[in-house]
C-alpha cells in the first residue's frame, strides 16, 4: 500500500486530488506545521472505479474480441455454442 504525506493546507487546496489518491488505495499522513497529525486511510471494501475506457477494454477481452454490436442475438448464441463445443472436445 502506498503512503503519501500532505499538509492541512494541501488537503484544503487540493481535496479533489486527495479523493483520487484515496480511491486508488493510497494512505495519507496529514501534517500540521510539520508535525504528524493523522492518517487518512481508504476503506478496504471500496474498490477502484474503472475508467470508462478500462471497462470497455475488459468487456472486449471477455468477449474474445467479438464485436457484439455487429451480430444478432441468434448469431451470438451460435458463435458461443460452437466455441463452447470446441472447448469440450
Amino acid at each position: 500500500m502506498q503512503t503519501q504525506t500532505i499538509s492541512t493546507k494541501e488537503l484544503r487546496e487540493n481535496f479533489g486530488r486527495v479523493l483520487v489518491a484515496l480511491t486508488l488505495g493510497t494512505t495519507l499522513t496529514l501534517t500540521y506545521r510539520d508535525k504528524k497529525l493523522a492518517k487518512i486511510k481508504p476503506i478496504k471494501e471500496q474498490k477502484k472505479k474503472l475508467l470508462k475506457e478500462e471497462a470497455i477494454t475488459k468487456v472486449r477481452k471477455l468477449a474474445g474480441g467479438y464485436r457484439l454490436d455487429s451480430h444478432t442475438p441468434e448469431e451470438l448464441n451460435k458463435i458461443f455454442r460452437e466455441s463452447y463445443e470446441e472447448m469440450l472436445s
